[in-house]
């Protein structure tokens, strides 16, 4: 008996962890590249019912299993950066021991939930259960997108929907509305599914079509705001040289910029308002070193009177910044500094118990430092035909930035427009070009601010404030584009209400775990007596 016990219970074992596994890969099918955004609500419905009767160690183990093979998967760019695998490996198990941690929380919360609404309906109970556990997905991810090391927010749940009508709702509640609404909608399917086992057709189907409504419903609500104003945009990518390919003596930084150069001369004589460049678009220091200064002084010349904005290095003793800066004939007129570098990537934490063991982290060798002002930059657009000189102000941020809620809502606020210039070249063929474009267009729907992507090597855009696409570039070319865009003041509920959001998420999740960990057993079956009798 005891054999035949333990038999059925590896077998059980063994199937949650592979259910767990494809759970975890069925996520990552939901982000670009593939973008399958239905997918996701199978994989949340599919780590909901492995988590539902298991024990809180067992559920971690599950939930770190699922988030490992999401973040693996979703992560290779990591490895392609950093040439090394153990760096994709160490974020992804990282990354997952957040999901391990909610997964654990789900089973507890089910555990007190059950005996404390033990006379109330069913769907009662199951509307407890999903708003308990969505709010628990949505404070775990925005704790992970804070530590460590200022979080990873990449990978984020409302990052699949911008091709969903849950993207209509980041202009209310950003990305914590719409996750929360995606693990919502996942968890009633996943009841549907455990009813439909037990031949609850009724209640399955009634959990179906909640659903559905909650899916479908926010299509009611309008997107994208009215224009005040179009100016003519040009984004420019130039492209990257394969390092294999210079010859001796040769600067990639300087080719980047001549490159940059180059296909700025394609659209010069279109009158453009205002040329985007992106990140590292001159890696040297234009404002020092002469050949950068050169190149850069010639483009502007070539646009003239139109501003360029471009992404450039400051160095100091020991020590960089990553700029934005924007510059006209009559020199530089504003520069925002990143405020978020990257931990490993432009920067290096523990540098010297890190060496250690990790050779090539040394190739960091200057570590970059955060600025401290918003990522703003407010540009004078010269006079035209249809419309008289003036000063708009442009939110900038750079690259990663733009999956941090609070530098991206900063930004937005007091700006007509949303630019994100970014350099991918460093990143291969890998799903990150895909994935920081579909983040940018969900920060367009959700500040209802026309947003341009400006790459080095791709991918570059130019987004609606509804986050629509009306151009998209093609990886690993030079392209240059100018489009009329539109621009606004708009301001959404969910740029105004980051910081009261992020609160609240806290509050509500740390309130979740208070009652988790502290409600005594006794007060809760002397509660559900009660109402038994």
């Amino acid at each position: 008996m005891v054999r035949a016990v333990s038999a059925k219970n590896f077998r059980s074992f063994a199937l949650n962890t592979l259910f767990a596994g494809v759970g975890g890969a069925t996520f990552y099918a939901a982000n670009p590249p593939i973008a399958c955004w239905p997918l996701s609500f199978f994989s949340l419905a599919l780590l909901f019912l492995i988590s539902l009767h298991a024990r809180p160690k067992s559920a971690f183990l599950f939930g770190w299993i699922w988030g490992a093979f999401y973040f693996y998967l979703l992560f290779d760019w990591a490895e392609i950066a950093a040439s090394l695998l153990a760096a994709r490996l160490a974020l992804a198990a990282i990354e997952a021991l957040f999901i391990g941690l909610c997964t654990s929380l789900w089973v507890l919360l089910y555990r007190r939930l059950l005996p404390l609404n033990f006379s109330a309906p069913p769907w009662q109970k199951l509307l407890l259960l999903a708003g308990g556990d969505s709010l628990l997905w949505v404070a775990t991810e925005q704790l992970r997108s804070a530590v460590p090391y200022g979080g990873m927010p990449w990978g984020n749940t409302a990052f699949i929907f911008v091709d969903a009508p849950l993207l209509h709702l980041a202009p209310w509640g950003s990305i914590q509305l719409v996750s929360f609404t995606a693990v919502f909608i996942s968890i009633l399917l996943g009841y549907a599914l455990k009813q439909l086992r037990e031949k609850q057709v009724f209640r399955s189907g009634r959990a179906v079509v909640g659903a559905v409504l909650l899916l479908v419903l926010p299509l009611l609500i309008p997107s994208g705001a009215a224009a005040t104003q179009n100016l003519r945009i040009g984004i420019v990518q130039g492209n990257v040289p394969d390092v294999a390919k210079l010859a001796p003596g040769e600067s990639r930084a300087l080719i980047v910029t001549e490159n940059h150069l180059q296909a700025t001369y394609l659209i010069a004589d279109q009158n453009p308002d205002l040329v985007l460049w992106p990140e590292s678009a001159s890696d040297r220091n234009f404002r020092r070193d002469y050949a950068a200064g050169k190149m850069v002084e010639k483009a502007v010349a070539a646009i003239a009177p139109a501003p360029l904005l471009l992404g450039t290095q400051n160095y100091f003793s020991n020590v960089r910044t990553n700029d934005y800066v924007a510059i006209d004939e009559s020199g530089i007129i504003d520069s925002y500094s990143k405020q978020h570098p990257v931990p490993f990537g432009e920067y290096l934490p523990l540098r010297n118990f890190i060496s250690r063991f990790v050779p090539a982290a040394e190739e960091i060798s200057t570590d970059m430092v955060p600025g401290s002002a918003p990522a703003q930059l407010q540009v004078k657009i010269p006079a035209r035909a249809d419309h008289s000189a003036q000063m708009i102000q442009i939110g900038t941020p750079i690259c990663f930035e733009v999956a941090y809620t609070n530098i991206v809502a900063k930004a937005a606020q007091n700006s007509q427009l949303l630019v994100v210039p970014t350099n991918n070249a460093s990143f291969g063929n890998s799903g990150e070009p895909l994935q920081q474009f579909a983040m940018s267009r969900f920060r367009a729907a959700e500040h209802q601010k026309s947003t341009l992507q400006v790459s080095t090597s791709g991918v570059s855009g130019i987004i609606t404030p509804n986050g629509k696409v009306l151009y998209q570039s093609k990886l690993g070319v030079s392209a240059a584009q100018i489009q009329e865009i539109a621009l606004n003041s708009h301001v959404t509920l969910a740029t105004k209400s980051y910081k009261i959001r992020t609160i609240i998420t806290y509050l509500g999740g740390v309130a979740l775990l208070f009652y988790i960990v502290f409600t005594p057993e006794r007060w809760r079956m002397r509660k559900a007596s009660r109402k038994n009798k």
